[in-house]
This record gives structure tokens, C-alpha cells and sequence, in this order.
């Protein structure tokens, strides 16, 4: 047999992992970091094109977008060096690109740094191809 008051008490303390750290009217942020490699052939128009594809996404997908970090070219890195430390930081778990030759020109390169990146936190890569999702 329960005894009464034992179940008031239950009743009256809250349930706090419903909500976990976010109060009821408050939406989680989901922080997003974009990272773009320029190539030779990638005009600085094509870029702010690209930068502002990112956005949208973001938006329209229920993400804040912290940074766009562009390597300006294919031999350097700084850039996604900086993607790392972000992600070594915990800054965010999600990275979005534009497409995966972002990553590298290679496939068996892409696919490392591809690992590389989800190798930090249990972060989580988006790779978007926004020609595709401009002719639906």
C-alpha cells in the first residue's frame, strides 16, 4: 500500500530531464560552423555565393551558423586548421560544406579528413550540394 504524502512529494518536485538545460520556451541552439576551400577557379562572387548558401541552410535548418572559414587556396589549410581548434574547443558539433570536394580533391583524402573532423566530440559533418537543392 503507498502511503499518501509519499506520493505528494513525488508529484511536487519537478521533472528536470524533460527539459534537460533549456527552460520549456526556449528552443536549444545548435551552434554550426561552414567551411569553404577556394580553388583557382573559384572567383571571390562565387564565394559570397556560397557563404550566403550556408546561411540559408543554417536557417532554414535550426542552426546558428558561428563562422564561414574559407581556405584561399588548395595547398593551404589555415582555415580548416582553425575548424579544428574550434571543434577541439567545443565551440560546435556540426560543420556544414558546401560540397565534399571542399574537403580535398582526392576521395581517399576527403574521406580522412572527413574523419578527421568527426573524430573531435562526436561531431557531425553536413555536406550540402546546393546545386542539386537549387534545381528541385
Amino acid at each position: 500500500m503507498r502511503h499518501p504524502d509519499r506520493q505528494d512529494q513525488r508529484r511536487s518536485i519537478p521533472d528536470t530531464r524533460r527539459w534537460s538545460c533549456h527552460p520549456p520556451h526556449e528552443t536549444p541552439v545548435r551552434p554550426l560552423i561552414g567551411y569553404i576551400r577556394r580553388t583557382v577557379a573559384t572567383s571571390e562572387r562565387d564565394v559570397e555565393h556560397l557563404r550566403r548558401s550556408l546561411v540559408n541552410y543554417a536557417k532554414r535548418e535550426g542552426f546558428v551558423l558561428l563562422h564561414v572559414l574559407v581556405d584561399r587556396c588548395q595547398a593551404h589549410t589555415i582555415a580548416f586548421a582553425e575548424l579544428i581548434s574550434m571543434l577541439a574547443r567545443g565551440d560546435a558539433a556540426h560543420v556544414v560544406v558546401p560540397a565534399v570536394h571542399h574537403l580535398a580533391q582526392f576521395p581517399s583524402v576527403q574521406q580522412a579528413m572527413k574523419e578527421l573532423l568527426e573524430s573531435h566530440s562526436d561531431t557531425r559533418l553536413l555536406i550540402v550540394d546546393f546545386d542539386s537543392e537549387e534545381s528541385r
